[in-house]
């Protein structure tokens, strides 16, 4: 949404009269507010666009995924003996060998962090049932918009109040020979009060969109759970990608998996 400063600096519109009263340049002369839904649709479509998660983008889905449990950094992809019949991809701390101190944490291998999942998601199988609910009432808790759209829809009606009035005086501005320090000074508080205004309506927007998207999640989270049973053996990238949040390295035997509906497993 554009700012009344930014369209004042692009936008100076001259309003002509028949000459009763001297012509004066007017600035400022803005567009209305664009509609709640209007401005929802480009932000989904920006949010879809800005690199379709990395996650999902092609890269390795175990990037941004392993953190360190010595410095909190992630562990990033290295290869080992990239010209030999010995080349190996293997994992490890992103900052290991940046900081005075080392980390003292393991490097992994593709191999182990797809059995450390596994092995996690039959614990997760396990309680499946009670980890489904307490993700339905947290998604309830957590996603409930109807206060925001309610302060949503008063902020719209407050800007174009604020924008209407902003127009009254232009007008007047372009009919009447005002006093041009007190209509500037008119003309500045309503600015001002409009910046305001719109601001706290980007900030509820953005509450707005974000609880829709983490509503997505739990949604996600719980059908790909559902699936899931104690038949599986071999690794599944999409439940991978969308169970887990990051897993927690300290040593090979201490391990953590937080899923992204809260429950953290040792494994």
């Amino acid at each position: 949404m554009e700012s009344l400063s930014s369209i004042r600096n692009r936008q100076k519109q001259q309003v002509k009269n028949n000459g009763e009263i001297p012509q004066y340049y007017v600035e400022g002369h803005h567009e209305a507010i664009i509609d709640a839904d209007t401005f929802e649709r480009v932000q989904r479509e920006m949010e879809k666009r800005k690199g379709m998660d990395k996650k999902y983008g092609g890269v390795n889905p175990f990037s941004a995924k392993i953190k360190c449990g010595d410095c909190g950094g992630w562990y990033g992809s290295k290869v080992w003996h990239s010209n030999s019949k010995y080349r190996k991809v293997i994992f490890q701390c992103n900052h290991k060998f940046k900081n005075d101190c080392k980390c003292s944490t393991p490097h992994l291998t593709e191999e182990e962090i797809k059995q450390i999942f596994l092995k996690a998601l039959q614990v997760a199988i396990v309680e499946k049932e009670e980890l489904i609910e307490n993700i339905k009432l947290m998604k309830e808790m957590v996603c409930e918009i109807s206060e925001y759209k309610e302060e949503e829809k008063l902020l719209i009606e407050e800007l174009n109040i604020i924008e209407e009035e902003i127009e009254k005086i232009i007008a007047e501005n372009s009919r009447v020979a005002l006093d041009q320090t007190m209509y500037q000074q008119k003309y500045d508080e309503l600015e001002e009060n409009y910046e305001r205004v719109r601001v706290e309506y980007v900030k509820v927007t953005e509450k707005i969109r974000m609880a829709k998207k983490q509503e997505e999640q739990f949604k996600s989270f719980i059908e790909i759970l559902e699936k899931a049973d104690d038949t599986i053996t071999e690794f599944d990238e999409e439940m991978w990608l969308g169970l887990v949040d990051f897993v927690t390295i300290k040593n090979k035997e201490d391990i953590l998996v937080s899923l992204k509906g809260g429950m953290q497993i040792a494994v």
